[in-house]
């Protein structure tokens, strides 16, 4: 389970929800309020707003399941890694020519929605063969 769903909330929520979150659940499982016994939710809520309440845990944390999730749903070579930068803006899509002479493309609208949800990274299709490439954001 992760820290988020632990506090209830996405990866995406902001600072005074998450916190809001934490001290809902915290009420709700305080030892004052289980006889005096700590719950294990209560030590689990605490454990994961230790981390998510820190800015720079909360990166790390953040950076470390996008790779874990990178690596479990990956199922085919990455060719190359570029940063959007790199790419040409060609109406609203990022391209760059594969090996193959195919593209890759990724909208920057779509790259702004993952910069703005906190993704570090991208993996991107080739148009024509099975290679993909890593874009950094």
């Amino acid at each position: 389970m992760s820290l988020y769903s632990t506090l209830n909330c996405s990866n995406t929520v902001s600072f005074s929800d998450l916190k809001k979150n934490y001290q809902e659940l915290l009420i709700r499982h305080h030892p004052d309020k289980n006889n005096g016994n700590q719950s294990e939710t209560f030590i689990s809520v605490n454990k994961a707003w230790k981390v998510l309440s820190d800015d720079r845990l909360r990166a790390i944390y953040d950076a470390e399941q996008s790779n874990c999730k990178l690596e479990s749903c990956q199922d085919s070579a990455i060719w190359n890694t570029f940063h959007m930068t790199d790419m040409r803006d060609e109406d609203g899509l990022l391209t760059v020519t594969c090996r193959c002479g195919g593209q890759y493309q990724v909208g920057v609208e779509e790259v702004q929605q993952l910069t703005f949800e906190g993704e570090k990274e991208v993996l991107v299709d080739c148009d024509t063969c099975s290679l993909n490439i890593l874009v950094l954001l």
